[in-house]
């Protein structure tokens, strides 16, 4: 994923996620977005996703992890995310 594709997929994560991390993250994570703090934006995601025992998709597993590498991030809380499929 080149860094335009990557950059255009992380604007879309509040959207995407809003109904399944915990209310109080969804504003800290669009305002995240919207500064272009991805690290933080990636960290917090995951970490409220766990949090709410929140299930992802396969696809969206590996859009994280992808992420994750990306952004050099370590120590996420992803295995602790139930992936369906």
């Amino acid at each position: 994923m080149d860094e335009r594709r990557l950059l255009a997929a992380l604007r879309e994560v509040p959207d995407q996620y809003a109904g399944r991390v915990r209310k109080e993250d969804v504003a800290g994570i669009q305002s995240m977005a919207q500064a272009g703090e991805w690290r933080e934006l990636v960290d917090l995601l995951i970490a409220s996703l766990a949090y709410n025992h929140a299930s992802i998709t396969a696809d969206e597993a590996s859009a994280l992890r992808s992420y994750l590498e990306r952004l050099d991030i370590q120590g996420s809380a992803l295995d602790q995310i139930t992936i369906l499929g």
